[in-house]
């Protein structure tokens, strides 16, 4: 049955079981645990992926499950285990592979099915899991890790929020309670090839549980955790990002593939000759009510106060329909600031219509030869994503760039990322845990000027094949370049890459050994993944030629695509009748209220019961833990901001910091804030260095300087400090140099005195 408007409000508060829970025993969910296994080399990551499914029915059931994945995510394998029973899958078309399951099914057969509904969402079939049994399917991806301003970020989504205007996809009932009967844990194996300089996540707890000079092992820290945001663990290395590297491989049958990534040096005065004018895209839709709301002024607000006068800007807001601030983009006056400050403070809270949002900044009238920056600031819960990138090739001038800002647990982040292509810029995330001001801080200064122009890659005598030969887009602010290349030619090449830095001609270059190049799945797959995704972002190919494209390569690769699926057959024929379907539903993400996502979704009937599913349940999720210290879990714990730090056998470590000596504009409270939301950070330098040495204990003295663009550009330690360790003095400098301050109006000079002891 379907649920109404009213009936998901009462969900929140009343005592009621949630859709997909059973009101007999525990009331467990069909789907009662996911475990996420990933090892990591050179950014590129293979991921195991175990989802476990138990029957707490009298009766056999057959399960259906949907749920998000990165969007570069190629899967690649399935595995179903029931007992000691291993079921392997085979990869085939849609309509073959959905056939096998449904003929599998009829027999009375367990059985498994995988299929891709977007580049970003799939539905797992689960058949024939008879009364009390228990059944893990294990799927197998590989994705390049996102890395940004020397950040590497390993992210997984555990939920999806409902799509606006969906179109054909399927969505999963949604669950607006926080005790919901699963859970999720995590093993992350980073292998850098160097020592980590800092481990953090900013929506979960985690554990290091070993660390050495060539990595770390993570875990979650809490056992129980709770699936309804996305899951981000970030680092940092202990050695300065190369500019340039490249990873050979070989795959199975002896093809040869090049990973290359390049990071552009620092352009501190990077300049651009044209015009620029900004255009703020703001979603005011019911969803975006509060915080996310917020955000997005605060994200305008510091823009608008940082451009320069000689630039130009206007507003949009969308809702049920879009309207702008001015009739066209006007000069950065303090008049005109002043009336669009006030223009925003007006929420409407209505419908999604993005699409007119995007067409009336794109349309907007303006100077033909200036930079136009399209910056769309949204929570993400829209579907139908290849009408607006179609928007975007239809509407998008040479000088255009579309830039996203997604704010919220559970953002579609194939709609960003796809605009941000389409649009050649970028697309940037805040996270629930991360402080606001610092997300806006990095997301303007990355839109501020363009750093790489004008790329051109030259393989040389590697031959590439396929679309690799693609223009890359300009490269902004710490945004790396990550090309994945099939070549043909010779055994050792050099792949040069050139441009113009702040104006001025760029050239490095990086000799590529295929002679010796390892067999390595993950780079090819990420090859054939990425081909697929260009054939799907050809919006003038015809359907049919586009189908038979991406079949072929997902058949040879073994991918699960939008016309090839992955299915798992028993060769035993089960003994326990005939079985009713359930839809395993998902938790609403964190911090989304159940009336405004039903509302802005347009699914009045998004929550749904079916096959004796029960109808309580009370709230909805919570936000990460911030204080995790004194745990005796025989693990070293930290998350972000400035959760406390837990270690076995003995009560937390302690960080305090001393008055701060401030020499110029900016208050010492917000130095003061920034600090404290690292010293998670700081703390883990300490904890490294205290397992090696338990009484190791002093001051540590920084003193830093913070330019006009509240980044660090100095950072030494003094002669007052007393804490004679060197790798952790060289830790702590490195978390200092990576922070961000509020802009003061000049140069600043900081003292600040961290003290460290064990007790």
């Amino acid at each position: 049955m379907f649920l109404s408007l009213l009936t998901l409000v009462a969900l929140a508060s009343e005592d009621l079981h949630a859709p997909g829970q059973f009101v007999a025993g525990e009331g467990h969910l069909i789907l009662t645990h996911t475990d996420v296994h990933a090892k990591v080399m050179a950014d590129l990551a293979v991921v195991d992926l175990t989802q476990t499914f138990t029957n707490p029915f009298d009766h056999a059931v057959d399960a259906t499950y949907v749920f998000p994945l990165p969007v570069e995510a190629g899967v690649r394998d399935m595995t179903v285990t029931c007992g000691e029973r291993v079921i392997r899958s085979e990869i085939l078309t849609k309509d073959a592979a959905r056939k096998r399951y449904d003929e599998a099914r009829s027999q009375g057969r367990r059985a498994a099915l995988l299929e891709q509904q977007t580049a970003n969402v799939f539905t797992q079939h689960v058949g024939g899991l008879c009364p009390g049994e228990t059944v893990t399917v294990t799927l197998q991806y590989v994705e390049a890790l996102s890395v940004v301003d020397g950040v590497h970020t390993f992210a997984f989504p555990t939920t999806m929020g409902p799509r606006y205007a969906p179109g054909d996809l399927e969505e999963p009932p949604l669950v607006p309670h926080r005790r919901s009967g699963r859970d999720l844990s995590l093993r992350l194996e980073v292998d850098a090839g160097v020592a980590l300089q800092s481990i953090w996540s900013d929506t979960f707890p985690i554990a290091v549980l070993g660390e050495d000079d060539e990595g770390a092992d993570i875990e979650l820290l809490e056992a129980d955790t709770l699936p309804n945001r996305d899951l981000h663990v970030a680092w940092t290395l202990a050695t300065d990002v190369p500019q340039v590297s490249a990873l050979a491989a070989t795959d199975r049958r002896g093809e040869r593939f090049v990973s290359l990534s390049v990071v552009p040096p620092a352009a501190e005065h990077a300049t651009d000759p044209r015009p620029r004018e900004l255009v703020f895209v703001l979603d005011s839709s019911c969803s975006m009510r509060g915080e996310p709301w917020q955000a997005a002024v605060d994200t305008v607000e510091l823009a608008l106060q940082r451009m320069r006068p000689e630039e130009s800007f206007n507003l949009v807001r969308f809702s049920d329909a879009a309207g702008a601030a001015f009739p066209e983009p006007v000069p950065a006056t303090p008049a005109n600031v002043a009336t669009a400050t006030a223009w925003m403070q007006r929420f409407e809270g209505g419908g999604t219509a993005m699409s007119a949002g995007l067409v009336e900044a794109l349309d907007q009238p303006g100077d033909p030869e200036a930079l136009r920056m399209v910056l769309l600031l949204t929570d993400g819960y829209i579907g139908d994503e290849r009408s607006f990138f179609g928007i975007a090739r239809d509407h998008l001038r040479d000088n255009d760039r579309i830039f996203g800002l997604g704010i919220g647990s559970s953002v579609n982040r194939l709609l960003l990322d796809g605009l941000a292509h389409h649009g050649r810029g970028a697309a940037a995330y805040q996270l629930p845990g991360t402080p606001l001001d610092e997300t806006v801080r990095q997301f303007y200064s990355r839109i501020d000027r363009p750093v790489l122009t004008d790329i051109e890659v030259d393989w040389g005598t590697l031959r590439p094949q396929g679309d690799t030969l693609e223009a890359p887009a300009d490269l902004f602010a710490g945004q790396p370049l990550h090309l994945v290349a099939k070549v043909d030619g010779a055994d050792h090449g050099v792949v040069t890459v050139r441009g113009l830095l702040a104006g001025q001609p760029y050239r490095t270059s990086v000799v590529v050994d295929l002679a010796e190049a390892p067999q390595h799945e993950a780079v090819p797959t990420l090859w054939a993944r990425r081909q697929i995704q260009a054939i799907d972002r050809d919006l003038d190919e015809p359907l049919q030629a586009r189908q038979e494209a991406v079949t072929g390569l997902a058949l040879n690769h073994r991918l699960v695509s939008a016309y090839t699926s992955l299915v798992a057959v028993d060769d035993q024929v089960g003994a326990c009748g005939a079985s009713d379907t359930v839809d395993v539903p998902q938790l609403l993400p964190d911090g989304l209220d159940p009336a405004m996502a039903a509302r802005s979704s347009g699914m009045l009937g998004a929550l749904q019961g079916t096959g004796g599913l029960g109808t309580r349940g009370t709230g909805h999720g919570g936000g990460a833990v911030g204080s995790i210290g004194g745990l005796g879990s025989g693990k070293s714990g930290y998350g972000g901001g400035g959760g406390t730090f837990g270690a076995k056998g003995r009560s937390s470590s302690t960080v305090k910091g001393e008055a701060a000596v401030v020499m110029g504009s900016l208050d010492k409270s917000l130095i003061q804030k920034v600090i404290q939301r690292h010293i998670g950070q700081i703390r883990y330098c300490y904890e490294r260095e205290l397992a090696k040495d338990p009484t190791l204990a002093g001051r540590l003295a920084v003193h830093f300087r913070v330019g006009a663009d509240g980044k660090v550009v100095m950072a030494e330690i003094t002669d007052a400090s007393t804490l004679a360790s060197e790798p952790m003095r060289q830790c702590v400098l490195g978390r200092v140099k990576r922070m961000t301050f509020p802009a003061p109006r000049a140069t600043i000079e900081v003292t600040y005195p961290f003290v460290f002891s064990p007790q």
